[in-house]
């Protein structure tokens, strides 16, 4: 089952692996944005403190 699942036949559409990577992809840019933005805002209110 998870070899066939795997290879998945010439007639079946591909659009799924490519939506899902590019969630992926998507999510690993909004996790870095969003870290990004925190580490800024942490440095930002760090020096405003000091």
């Amino acid at each position: 089952m998870r070899e066939t699942d795997e290879r998945p036949h010439p007639g079946a559409p591909k659009p799924t692996t490519s939506t899902r990577r590019d969630d992926e992809l998507w999510a690993s840019i909004v996790t870095v944005g969003i870290a990004g933005m925190l580490a800024i805002l942490f440095v930002v209110l760090w020096v405003a403190i000091n």
